[in-house]
């Protein structure tokens, strides 16, 4: 039987081509649901649109069927929601400005 933890495991090997960090800890796995041998993971990406979205998905596609031989099929839906950059990232406003509030700086005098 295929568990959530084993899942999570596997889909720790999947690294983020721009963060180089994986996409568990970036937070982009949204949930996994296992139906058998089916394994059915949400992703939401870190830029909308991302044109690397086919290699991510076949990587958690690879990962998954690697790490566990008694995954048959997997299933993965891209979520158009906002992602949610994980603490470990520290400040954001120097890699992604949109996603803190920026105000503008003082005018000179």
């Amino acid at each position: 039987m295929i568990t959530q933890t084993q899942v999570l495991k596997a889909l720790a090997h999947v690294y983020d081509p721009e963060f180089t960090l994986d996409i568990v800890t970036l937070n982009m796995v949204k949930d996994v649901r296992i139906r058998g041998k089916r394994v059915e993971v949400d992703l939401v990406l870190t830029t909308p649109f991302c044109p690397l979205a086919p290699m991510i998905t076949l990587k958690v596609e690879h990962a998954l069927k690697g790490a566990l031989p008694q995954v048959e099929e997997v299933h993965t839906t891209i979520l158009q929601e906002k992602w949610e950059p994980p603490a470990i990232l520290g400040a954001m406003e120097i890699i992604y400005p949109e996603f803190v509030h920026v105000t503008e700086p003082p005018a000179t005098v």
